[in-house]
């Protein structure tokens, strides 16, 4: 069976698969690929990648604002674990943060492609956890 019908519970033998992908269906399929994966709303992400460099001011680029690699404590002295979905759960020592598609996006795109961003966005968001752990 397919990796992406695996994760999504879909069955290989039937003719009609699902067109499009819901955002929960996205979340839990990127925390199978990787449990220290988490979407937040962009908005939410860029305010964490902002705070946690010191950036300041409005006229700058957000440096990897789709992804963002970050200690669990550092993620908790910016937002509260409600805000970004989290509840009462017990936080992996490091999270890697993707920005969630947008809805009306997510609804103009085929699960395969939404995937397939997700995927990238993770796996380079990995490659900088692997960086990051070679030169410390």
């Amino acid at each position: 069976m397919d990796s992406f019908q695996q994760i999504l519970n879909l069955d290989p033998h039937t003719d009609v698969i699902e067109e499009r992908i819901t955002l929960a269906e996205l979340q839990r399929a990127i925390r199978t690929a990787d449990p220290r994966a988490r979407l937040i709303l962009p908005r939410i992400l860029r305010r964490v990648i902002k705070q946690d460099c010191g950036l300041t001011g409005f006229a700058f680029r957000v440096p990897h604002r789709k992804s963002y690699v970050i200690d669990r404590q550092s993620l908790l002295n910016i937002v509260e674990p409600d805000e970004i979905g989290l509840g009462g759960l017990v936080l992996p020592d490091k999270l890697i943060l993707i920005a969630q598609p947008d809805q009306r996006k997510l609804l103009e795109t085929s699960p395969d492609q939404a995937l397939v961003r997700c995927w990238r966005l993770l796996f380079h968001a990995r490659v900088h956890l692997a960086v990051h752990a070679r030169v410390h």
